[in-house]
């Protein structure tokens, strides 16, 4: 999957769900402030949060589901 990750965050490539728990690597070096799901559908398609990682965003998607990931740097005034 290819990615493009900055200061400013991450963009994931379209990935695929699976229905399973999957880590998709954001590169940020820290744990995400902020994760939105992008899917590429609304057709009743389903998504979990899970606990993020300073390398992952963990999430699970509906079997089949088309989605992007968008992970943002905490927020310095957070307190993180």
């Amino acid at each position: 999957m290819s990615i493009k990750s900055s200061a400013l965050g991450f963009t994931s490539a379209t990935a695929t769900g699976t229905g399973s728990s999957q880590n998709i690597a954001h590169n940020l070096g820290m744990i995400p402030g902020k994760v939105f799901v992008l899917m590429d559908s609304i057709d009743s398609k389903v998504y979990t949060l899970g606990t993020h990682t300073a390398k992952n965003v963990v999430l699970t998607v509906t079997n089949g589901a088309t989605f992007k990931i968008w992970a943002l740097p905490p927020d310095p005034e957070d307190g993180r």
